[in-house]
């Protein structure tokens, strides 16, 4: 599952993105531009800054938070709270 984005810009005005991608208990640095996956065990969003700069000539870096974790986790709560209702 994606939980965020990083986004830089190079020289010529293109945008590169890598994906702080957790599966498990890992995380992983993917790039959208490149073959480039990196396993991190912390730091993400440094590892995922670093590859942009270097390999991509990217700056300017900004960050994305994704949706699908949030609803995840909003919908875990809801359903313990129907359950603990249920119980009482």
């Amino acid at each position: 599952m994606i939980t965020s984005r990083i986004t830089g810009t190079d020289s010529d005005g293109f945008t590169h993105t890598a994906n702080i991608v957790s599966r498990g208990d890992e995380r992983y640095v993917e790039c959208e531009g490149c073959d480039y996956q990196r396993r991190v065990s912390w730091s993400a969003r440094e590892a995922a800054e670093s590859h942009l700069w270097n390999a991509h000539n990217a700056s300017g870096f900004h960050q994305r938070l994704t949706v699908g974790p949030f609803v995840a986790v909003g919908l875990t709560l809801l359903v313990m709270f129907f359950l603990m209702a249920k119980l009482h």
